[in-house]
């Protein structure tokens, strides 16, 4: 009888420290279920566990639909206005918007909905726009937000409004591309212009150039909707986000209280 075939393991190459990434979230997550966990000494750790995080979840679940307010968008320009690299340390987006009452779930839905989790730089004009457009849905509406953000005298800066106009006409499914570029050429051809951009002449050129394919559902619902449903973010440019939410802290008061 012939001796049975070993399967060969491959094997599995150990991870370096620098090939593990901790997300920034993680320790206060910990640090808020163990508090919960040793105020609350449940008999019975797994359920006590699964009713903490599904009371987290729908606490954040609910704080998505909140908007970020015009005030709280032009403090997070500001703060990253004046950096020469267009990359920003992920810790500092994270410092930035928390501190002005952005939610990580909020922070972290436009990360992945940009496509840069997983790095720990994040190009904020970009992230900026997407933020915008949480709180905005169409396209022109996001614009008209951009404009009253940065808006001085009747003129809006050339530069971060275009750069933030290809960017999001180029990742938003419900107007067609060619007629952002030519929005696009139009908005750059005039040398006056190259410096500041008329606001009138901006709202102009997009109402000219660019139509809404549908009058659907905007991208900003879409997303909200997948990330409610699916816990994270959808295509189009994003879920809605809030002014402030209650936190793990807020979790562990109230079961410390009961």
């Amino acid at each position: 009888m012939a001796a049975p075939a070993t399967t060969s393991v491959p094997h599995e190459s150990l991870y370096c420290a620098e090939q593990i990434h901790i997300p920034s979230e993680l320790p206060d997550v910990l640090k808020n279920y163990t508090k919960h966990i040793l105020r609350t000494q449940p008999a019975d750790i797994i359920a006590s566990s699964a009713e903490y995080f599904g009371r987290l979840t729908k606490q954040r679940n609910q704080a998505s639909n909140k908007r970020v307010s015009n005030m709280q968008l032009e403090a997070v320009y500001v703060k990253f206005a004046n950096r020469d690299n267009p990359l920003v340390l992920r810790k500092d987006i994270d410092d930035v918007c928390t501190a002005l009452g952005i939610s990580y779930p909020q922070i972290n839905d436009i990360v992945n909905l940009g496509n840069w989790k997983g790095g720990d730089r994040v190009p904020w004009l970009k992230f900026w726009a997407l933020l915008v457009a949480s709180s905005s849905g169409t396209l022109h509406a996001t614009m008209e937000s951009v404009s009253k953000i940065l808006g001085d005298n009747g003129a809006v800066p050339a530069n971060p409004v275009l750069d933030v106009l290809q960017f999001l006409g180029e990742n938003d499914h419900d107007v067609e591309p060619s007629a952002v570029d030519v929005a696009l050429k139009a908005l750059r051809s005039n040398p006056e212009w190259s410096k500041e951009i008329p606001i009138e002449m901006l709202y102009e050129t997009l109402k000219k150039e660019i139509q809404q394919k549908t009058p659907g559902p905007t991208a900003a619902t879409t997303a909200n909707s997948n990330h409610t449903s699916q816990g994270g973010a959808g295509e189009g440019p994003i879920p809605t986000k809030p002014e402030g939410e209650p936190n793990e802290e807020s979790v562990v008061k109230e079961e410390g209280s009961a």
